[in-house]
């Protein structure tokens, strides 16, 4: 990675991280830990995946699926 690349990266990490913090109201997510633990961002600039922790983990495929409805609200606030 670039040093452009590495910096886009932590800024949408912390971004992303404060939205998630802030919560959605999604009952997925209640009772869930969400942390973003690392963002790989595409040399173009165009595309981010996103690497998230969940705890505890026996909530994890309902907290993953809380998260993939609100990825557009995500996007829209980050």
């Amino acid at each position: 990675m670039t040093k452009r690349t590495e910096q886009m990266s932590e800024v949408l990490r912390r971004a992303i991280q404060s939205v998630i913090n802030e919560g959605f109201g999604d009952p997925r997510l209640q009772e869930c830990v969400v942390t973003v633990s690392r963002i790989t961002v595409d040399a173009a600039l165009k595309e981010a995946i996103v690497y998230v922790g969940i705890l505890p983990e026996e909530r994890e495929s309902r907290a993953i699926h809380g998260l993939q409805s609100a990825a557009r609200h995500i996007r829209r606030k980050a």
